[in-house]
């Protein structure tokens, strides 16, 4: 798993995050429930309204891959 690298920063595309919660393949409650937020942060962060966090793009990006390493 790779460090944190803020130059990889996506902080409003929201097409990269939908892509990113696509990938999980778990329900957006839960991944609100794993993650800290509330739905309705989620739907802002999807709909691109809000800037979404270095942090959490990391945590969530963490989260694709080790479910991916995983399933396979």
């Amino acid at each position: 798993m790779k460090g944190p690298d803020i130059s990889n920063h996506k902080s409003n595309d929201k097409n990269y995050y939908k892509k990113l919660i696509k990938e999980l393949k778990i329900p957006q409650r839960e991944v609100c429930s794993f993650s800290g937020i509330s739905l309705r942060t989620l739907a802002y962060y999807l709909s691109g309204h809000h800037t979404v966090p270095y942090a959490w793009q990391f945590l969530i990006e963490s989260m694709v891959e080790v479910a991916n390493r995983e399933r396979n």
